[in-house]
Parts: structure tokens; C-alpha cells; sequence
């Protein structure tokens, strides 16, 4: 994996390419980070978000939102993830938020129980606090 990161005294940017089908790049701010996936999350593809959940986790973030509004497929192993990602960051009193999911995603949230995990929000780090995943048209 080729991982490349810019640092400012405030923030950090890291993007890794493990494909061309997806792709992560993550901004940390304080104790928050947001995490911009695109592509396709699957079994291929997953160690990246894994390493970079892990690497915000084991730093002490507190709030990590993952905006996917530019993720086009997710698969079971990306879900269980999310559920893990969760898990951690709650016994370390945080918190794991998905933004923007697509009507497809927001189904599958839903099904397995992570409906919870949606925020509207407009994808800043400090963002509303009303927790919804879409409903989609023919749900």
C-alpha cells in the first residue's frame, strides 16, 4: 500500500491507493476526523479503511465521520467494519458517523442495525447532530 501524508499544525491529509476502485482520503481536525471514501469497499479493498480506522482509534480521535458520497458499492465485509469501528470507538466513549450514504447503503444500514450511525450534516467535522439515514423512494 502506498500511503502519503501532508501535515499542517492543525490538520493532516492522508490518501491511500490500495486500487483504482477506491480510495480514502482522511482530514483530522483536533479530536475528529473525516474520512472521504470513493469507490468500492469490499473484500479487495477494505485493509485500507481498516488501517486508517485503526490509525484514528489508536490516536485518540473521538468523533470520525465517514462521508460517503462518493462511495459506489459496499460490501458485507465494509459493514462489518462499520460495526467494528463502532465497537471500538464506544468503549472509548466516541463516536462513528456516516454522511451522505446512498439510498442502497442507507437500506443496508438500516437492515443490519446501523441506522443509528447516519448524520445529516453538510460533511464539515462539527456538523448537526440530527441522526437520520434517507429513506429511499421505494423502501
Amino acid at each position: 500500500m502506498r500511503l502519503a501524508v501532508g501535515m499542517t499544525p492543525s490538520s493532516a491529509a492522508v490518501r491511500t491507493d490500495r486500487t483504482q476502485s477506491f480510495a480514502v482520503s482522511s482530514i483530522h481536525q483536533g479530536r475528529q476526523s473525516l474520512l472521504l471514501l470513493r469507490g468500492e469497499l469490499d473484500v479487495a479493498t477494505v485493509p485500507d479503511l481498516v488501517v486508517l480506522l485503526r490509525l484514528c482509534i489508536d490516536l485518540g480521535q473521538e468523533r470520525i465521520v465517514l462521508d460517503l458520497r462518493e462511495l459506489t458499492f459496499i460490501g458485507a465485509v465494509g459493514l462489518a467494519v462499520l460495526v467494528e469501528g463502532q465497537r471500538r470507538l464506544q468503549q472509548q466513549g466516541g463516536e462513528l458517523v456516516v454522511r451522505h450514504p446512498s439510498p442502497f447503503t442507507s437500506k443496508l444500514l438500516r437492515i443490519v442495525g446501523l441506522a443509528s450511525l447516519c448524520e445529516a450534516g453538510d460533511g464539515r467535522l462539527a456538523g448537526s447532530a440530527s441522526r437520520r439515514c434517507p429513506q429511499p423512494a421505494s423502501a
